[in-house]
């Protein structure tokens, strides 16, 4: 009897003890819910501001590492609100270490305090709700405690490269991202930027372009110089200019005359013949399709001739004949960033196909007209065909930056190989020197009079971004 009196007092204890502990567990929690109100409160709500807030990537590797490394040191790494396991730490750190790792930041709408950062792996960068390494920091100062003030300091400073991911209005100040690029062969200048929502961006260009290298012809052989406009649109702003996710180009031939003193036999004439339009298209389809299938592109190149010049369009009255191209295009695929050179850049590689058309005329002024001299040969015949493969390597980044392609081509009508380099320097991305050299090997001049077997041309290039 007494064992049983002794058992009931124990499970009442027991049971009185349990409810005071659940009763004050709930009083903390309740006690901790309210100091999150309160304490969120404190702040002045600016939900409404989210899309124009300046928000910005952190995508230097070594930056990345040091803060990672903070939030090592200070046991910091949370995923959906628990602590880390060693083996999950390792997991997430080999992400770091192979660069994969990218971090994003949202600055407060009112001051420049962090309100948002959080690791972001590379291939989820671009998606509307990216899946994070691990549990973003909401709190700026909480932050602080983490990587310390100097690094904070740095993070709100922007004391290093970054790209800029902020919503801007339609309506942006013109030119406040400007990009001029003066390179006679190939001169670009964006004027004008904007974007739709988050981190993509739309680019306007106006563009210019000398001669076409797939197929071996400086400006010089094809008398034209290409002006034009061009759309460029990225969903997601990386360091890499060239990363877009498409480009479209489209434009009109201008009359060009040769630079130089002809080293091409007197007899043989090459004149523009008629008004040509031109459209490049060029983009990343796969990476749509397949989020992680980066740097695989696409292009398509075409020029074509609109309509023919009339006899009073040449200025000529004296029978002459001369050759002409009227149209010309190219079909390219191509991979960059495959992998790194011993530190000296990421190599690329790509292949293609190229035609162009030649056109033998003469302008007869007794019947005040053109006349075409192989007008008995139908329109694809006139056109002479490529295939091609090209290998390089660019290095982005540091004082030095280059770009560099050799390319190798083979003249299936002709049956002649083509080898060229085309070759980009600058220093701090500002100044340097556009180089291309191509060669032909095994053709006759006089089956070919109208080209040589060897071009060299180069520019130098001034580059003003910001």
């Amino acid at each position: 009897m007494k064992a049983k009196i002794f058992t009931v007092i124990v499970f009442l204890i027991l049971g009185t003890s349990i409810s005071i502990f659940a009763q004050q567990g709930d009083k903390k929690d309740i006690e901790l819910s309210k100091l999150i109100n309160v304490y969120s409160n404190l702040e002045y709500n600016t939900l409404a501001f989210n899309d124009l807030k300046n928000k910005w990537i952190i995508s230097d590797p070594m930056l990345v590492r040091e803060i990672y490394n903070r939030f090592i040191v200070h046991d910091a790494l949370r995923e959906k609100g628990r602590k880390l396991s060693v083996d999950e730490i390792r997991q997430k750190t080999f992400a770091i270490q192979s660069g994969n790792v990218l971090i994003l930041l949202r600055k407060r709408y009112y001051d420049n305090e962090i309100e948002y950062f959080a690791f972001v792996p590379y291939s989820e960068i671009s998606k509307q709700n990216p899946r994070l390494l691990v549990d973003s920091v909401d709190d700026g100062f909480y932050l602080k405690s983490i990587i310390g003030n100097r690094l904070y300091k740095k993070i709100q400073a922007k004391s290093y490269f970054f790209s800029g991911i902020t919503k801007k209005i339609f309506d942006v100040k013109a030119g406040y991202y400007f990009n001029l690029y003066l390179d006679l062969l190939e001169p670009n200048v964006m004027f004008w930027s904007t974007t739709s929502q988050r981190r993509n961006k739309y680019l306007i260009s106006a563009f210019g372009k000398w001669g076409c290298d797939e197929i071996g012809l400086p400006g010089w052989h094809l008398r034209n110089y290409i002006m034009g406009m061009k759309l460029t649109y990225y969903d997601v702003v990386a360091s890499d200019l060239d990363d877009y996710t498409y480009e479209v180009s489209a434009g009109v031939g201008m009359p060009s005359n040769t630079p130089y003193l002809s080293t091409l036999p007197k007899l043989t004439k090459l004149f523009k013949s008629g008004q040509d339009f031109y459209i490049r298209i060029s983009g990343q389809p796969f990476k749509t399709l397949f989020p992680n299938f980066r740097n695989f592109f696409l292009d398509f190149e075409l020029d074509y001739n609109v309509f023919n010049y009339k006899y009073s369009d040449y200025k000529i009255h004296r029978s002459l004949k001369f050759d002409s191209f009227k149209n010309f295009f190219v079909f390219k695929i191509y991979k960059k960033k495959i992998f790194n050179i011993f530190n000296l850049g990421m190599f690329k590689a790509g292949l293609g196909v190229s035609s162009h058309d030649i056109y033998r005329l003469q302008i007869d002024p007794t019947t005040q007209s053109v006349i075409d001299l192989d007008a008995t040969k139908g329109f694809i015949d006139k056109f002479t065909n490529y295939a091609f493969s090209e290998i390089g390597i660019e290095k982005f980044g540091g004082l030095i930056q280059y770009d560099t392609d050799l390319l190798m081509a083979y003249n299936f009508v002709k049956g002649y190989p083509l080898v060229g380099v085309k070759a980009k320097f600058m220093i701090s991305d500002s100044f340097g020197l556009d180089v291309r050299y191509y060669q032909t090997f095994g053709f006759k001049l006089q089956d070919i009079p109208w080209r040589t077997d060897t071009y060299f041309v180069f520019s130098p290039i001034l580059k003003i971004n910001y």
